[in-house]
């Protein structure tokens, strides 16, 4: 990557930013409103004729609000339906906005493809969205049934299941300790060790249960 010049001190955000709003029950699943917007625009302080990286765009809401303080915006989002819905909602905005389907990690590479050597501010919303967690089909949910997926980016061909199934129990038990911080993640990983032997894991409900008789006892 080319270096990348900042044009002001910006902010990034190590953790999640934005709280939502409780889910709903609801067919049509909706990003819901961000609702720390005009903290990010304050802290942010875009400027107009400058740009703005949204490294996670989800719906677009913080983009939104970036653009109309007169900055441009390049948004990233390795979520699909994330550039589809956030391409939707900013498309009053014309080419001011860029969307690129992009892990923020890779975001260096992706400015560089774009000529983009100078930026005014990033924003880094880290953390699953609700519209992900109420969809089933996208494998996230534990009060939805669905398959087990859990990829944000849907291009990537490791699952959920091809992990549970396939990772040996030191390797599971690493994931839920070091990455999920699980008391139990020893136990839970022998368990599912044992019942995969017989009953592969498939689907979230079923994962959600197996492990639920043991954290609960």
């Amino acid at each position: 990557m080319k270096a990348l010049l900042f044009e002001r001190p910006v902010w990034f955000a190590t953790g999640p930013l934005v709280i939502e709003e409780e889910a709903r029950e609801m067919e049509d699943f909706i990003y819901h409103r961000p609702v720390l917007v005009s903290e990010v625009v304050e802290l942010l302080e875009p400027r107009s004729g400058t740009i703005v990286v949204d490294g996670t765009c989800g719906g677009g809401g913080h983009s939104a609000a970036i653009l109309r303080t007169g900055a441009d915006v390049i948004a990233f989002d390795q979520d699909p339906d994330a550039i589809e819905e956030a391409a939707g909602q900013l498309s009053e905005f014309g080419n001011r906005v860029t969307l690129r389907q992009v892990n923020f990690r890779d975001a260096g590479g992706a400015l560089d493809e774009l000529g983009v050597t100078v930026i005014g501010g990033a924003l880094l919303d880290l953390g699953v969205s609700s519209r992900q967690l109420e969809n089933g089909a996208r494998g996230f949910s534990v009060m939805r049934n669905g398959p087990l997926d859990m990829r944000m980016d849907p291009r990537r061909e490791l699952t959920a299941a091809d992990v549970v199934n396939n990772y040996s129990e030191e390797e599971l038990t690493r994931l839920f300790r070091d990455l999920g911080e699980e008391p139990a993640a020893r136990r839970i990983a022998s368990q599912l060790v044992k019942q995969r032997k017989s009953t592969p894991f498939l689907e979230t409900m079923q994962l959600a249960k197996a492990i639920e008789k043991i954290v609960w006892r």
